[in-house]
């Protein structure tokens, strides 16, 4: 096992097994699931990116968009399923059980995962999700905005009839009296 901490576990983007101890295979097999896991959840987040991207193309273009906010609720729903997913519910940053009790193939499963980068990729991921998460908020103020506008205008027509509903049943009369004969 000292050959373990002395070895390159990655040559010519080959990955060297310094044994055939099964606790090494596993450690490799750790890293590189965990690498799949990851590659899933950028893929995933490649094609929300791609449905995204043209949302600030369009507000740029008319000023508005065409998503109603109960979509871009959902979206914001995905958004936070998706960093979940990624940071609590998936053990892509845990290094496994076994690495407790076995030590001394930490070091080895350790430069696996400096070779396949996966701290650095979640970090990305996380700041990507943080992009699309303040263009969500932007349009989802938008959207608020939009309707706090409108509920503003209804509560302004409502007033307004107010006004010429009572104008009509007290100023009118009085400069018009009705005769109660007639009814």
């Amino acid at each position: 096992l000292d050959t373990v901490s002395k070895c390159r576990p990655v040559r010519d983007d080959e990955i060297v097994l310094s044994s055939t101890h099964p606790l090494e295979k596993l450690s490799v097999s750790y890293a590189m699931a965990q690498s799949s896991k990851l590659f899933v959840f950028e893929e995933r987040l490649e094609l929300t990116m791609s449905s995204v991207k043209k949302i600030p193309e369009e507000l740029a273009t008319y000023g508005k968009i065409s998503l109603t906010h109960n979509q871009v609720s959902k979206m914001i729903g995905k958004l936070f399923l998706a960093r979940t997913q990624v940071n609590l519910h998936s053990d892509i940053l845990d290094e496994p059980d076994f690495l407790w009790e076995c030590d001394e193939w930490e070091p080895f499963y350790r430069r696996i995962m400096v070779y396949l980068d996966i701290e650095n990729r979640v970090e990305l991921l996380n700041k990507r999700l943080d992009v699309i998460r303040e263009l969500l908020d932007v349009l989802d103020t938008q959207l608020e905005n939009k309707k706090a506008a409108r509920l503003e205008w209804i509560v302004i027509i409502l007033i307004l009839i107010e006004i010429i509903s009572d104008f009509f049943w007290n100023v009118i009369p009085y400069f018009w009296p009705v005769n109660e004969d007639h009814l």
